[in-house]
Order: structure tokens, then sequence, then C-alpha cells
């Protein structure tokens, strides 16, 4: 048996450290017996929330979790963001806690299982997202200054060109045509069953499409991945 100190940050600037006894065979999976019997006595949500994840993927925890892997997550990573995006288009604010809460979950379930496999730590991680917003925002940390959204994010930018090389990614190109495409079939409630490209009258649906759309579907992808970002979004 081992016995570890693991610092927790709390809503208040201090740290509550809280000792938890781990069992060495438990280690890899991040989850002790002690752990197990205490997992609602964490006074931190966000803790509590991550010894819950943790049993349900640890030896004698859900069989569908623990048979999931990064690769077979992602489209769930897509869906709950999605959900997101569709409460917030659709105003239905009501939902907003759950569905993010959903997202948060998935991203948690994504992380723990790339910490069983070596690839990260949850606290690691933690700890340099937090470093990367500190540096990235000397106007708030430091004494540089930014009056306006966009001298603040072209500050990031120029930050961010110095941490690692700029690379190309499609992601800009897709959701803009994921955005286009929730609107159009907001606006078409009947076609939602089917893609109107793919109707008998495609010719004349097609025309009725947004631009993000208009592509044949063999092209829809390379067409995407040479669209420009429409706006700044930090990564």
């Amino acid at each position: 048996m081992k016995r570890l100190i693991v610092a927790i940050p709390t809503t208040s600037t201090h740290l509550q450290v809280c000792h938890s006894v781990v069992n060495e065979e438990h280690h890899n999976i991040g989850i002790s017996k002690g752990q197990r019997r205490n997992i609602h006595g964490s006074a931190d949500p966000f803790w509590a929330l991550v010894a819950t994840a943790r049993q349900l993927q640890a030896p004698g925890g859900c069989p569908w979790d623990r048979a999931q892997t990064i690769s077979s997550l992602l489209p769930h990573l897509i869906e709950e963001t999605w959900e997101v995006f569709e409460v917030v288009r659709s105003g239905h604010h009501k939902e907003l806690q759950e569905e993010l809460g959903d997202v948060l979950y998935t991203v948690l379930f994504l992380t723990l299982i790339a910490e069983r496999r070596g690839l990260c730590r949850l606290e690691t991680l933690l700890t340099k997202t937090r470093q990367k917003m500190i540096r990235r925002h000397p106007h708030v940390f430091q004494s540089q200054r930014a009056g306006t959204a966009n001298e603040a994010y072209q500050q990031w930018e120029a930050i961010k060109r110095t941490e690692k090389k700029p690379r190309h990614s499609p992601s800009s190109a897709f959701r803009d045509m994921l955005v286009a495409w929730w609107d159009w079939l907001h606006a078409h409630p009947d076609a939602r069953t089917e893609m109107p490209p793919r109707r008998k009258n495609a010719h004349s649906s097609k025309d009725k499409l947004p631009i993000a759309m208009r592509r044949n579907r063999a092209g829809t992808v390379n067409a995407a991945l040479k669209k420009p970002r429409a706006t700044p979004v930090k990564a």
C-alpha cells in the first residue's frame, strides 16, 4: 500500500490537501478500494466526478465503459458537442447545464482512457492547461495591455506562434459546414429524414442549400479542406 498526498484545487485560492490510500495493483487505473468507499465523500464536485468516472472504468466497473477506447469515444464527443450547439442555437437554455455536463464528462472519459494508456495524466493536463491560459493572457496575469477583444486575440496568436509551429486543420471548415447544415435543416423541417442531395429533385433542392453545402457528395470533403477559417478561434 502507498499513501499519496494529492493537492485538490478548491473554489478559493488555497489548496485543500487530502490523503488517499492507493492500492498499488490498481495504481495504473487511478482508483483504489479506499477511493471506492469514499467516492462521494469529496467536498470538491470535480474530483468527486473524477472518482466516479475512475470507478466505472476500473475492474468490477461498467463493462461498456471498460470496453471503450479513444477512437470509439470520438463519435460520442462529436454528438455531445453537437447537442450543446443545438441547445444554444435553438434557445433551449434550460437544457444547457445538462448538455455541458455531458461534454465535460466525455472529455474526462477520454482523458482517463489516455491516462490508463500512459498518454497523459489528468493532474498534469489540468496544470499545463492552467499554465497555458496564464501564459497566453499576459494582459491579465502580467503587465501587458490589451484594450479590446481583437488585441487580446492577436496577442494570443503571437504567443502561440512562439510556442508551436502553425498547422493546417480542417476543423473550422467542417464546423462551418455543420452550422450551415443545421440552419438549413431547421429552415426546412420536412427535409430532416432525407438530405436534399439524395432526393429525386436533387438539382432543384441543391440550389436552395447554403453555399457551404453546395458540393457534390464526392467533393464535399476536399472542398471543405480548402475553405478558409471564417472566425478566429483560440486553440
